[in-house]
């Protein structure tokens, strides 16, 4: 039996691209869903769809659109796409914080995306994006990443990032000495350490067999 990473492969790059710069979660979740067979689900229909229910209108910029959308689309897609009847899902979160060193929440996150990448299903994974500045991070944006494999005693996930429509790999703990406001700390690169601490937001889902 094929691998979730092994499906992906086979239709990765015919539409698995984000189509605009606030497209992560809708690449994101109609990327997930096709890989239990579902291709009726596109950026552009449930873009669509969204602004229909937000009662506003589509900006004619691409890169424009989408601002503002979270992961409860994941609701407007189950209103409107009759398929989705044959999709499950388990969401995952805990309150936020934003102290980068903080990671007992994220172990939490880390351990839902095992437990679910074990039975083969899919898992969105809320990501933030940390700049170093001199001798502090800052936090610019978030990104939404699909992860596809894990492996505990190989220290990798494998994930598909649809800003540059790439799949792939990060330890999932990876420590660093770094010096942060005049003291050392050990700072973790890796998965553990860039899951979002706005909400630690993760989604699982997979195909239920009627």
């Amino acid at each position: 039996m094929a691998t979730m990473l092994d499906r992906f492969r086979e239709f990765h790059g015919h539409g698995t691209k984000q189509i605009g710069r606030n497209f992560c979660i809708p690449a994101s979740l109609c990327n997930a869903v096709r890989l239990f067979g579902i291709t009726d689900c596109t950026q552009e229909k449930l873009r669509d769809v969204w602004y229909a229910e937000q009662k506003r209108a589509i900006e004619p910029n691409l890169d424009d659109q989408m601002e503002g959308a979270n992961i409860a689309i994941f609701d407007t897609m189950e209103r409107y796409f009759g398929e989705m009847k044959r999709i499950d899902n388990s969401h995952f979160s805990l309150p936020g914080d934003d102290n980068v060193l903080f990671l007992s929440n994220a172990d939490f996150a880390v351990n839902f995306i095992e437990r679910h990448i074990g039975q083969e299903h899919a898992v969105i994974v809320s990501t933030w994006n940390r700049f170093f500045n001199g001798d502090h991070f800052e936090i610019k944006d978030y990104h939404m990443w699909l992860v596809l494999d894990f492996d505990r005693v190989a220290n990798k996930v494998v994930f598909h990032d649809s800003a540059p429509d790439s799949i792939c790999e990060i330890a999932i703990s990876e420590s660093q000495s770094m010096q942060l406001r005049g003291d050392e700390h050990q700072v973790d690169m890796g998965l553990r350490g860039c899951i979002t601490h706005s909400d630690y937001t993760c989604l699982a889902l997979w195909r239920v067999e009627s």
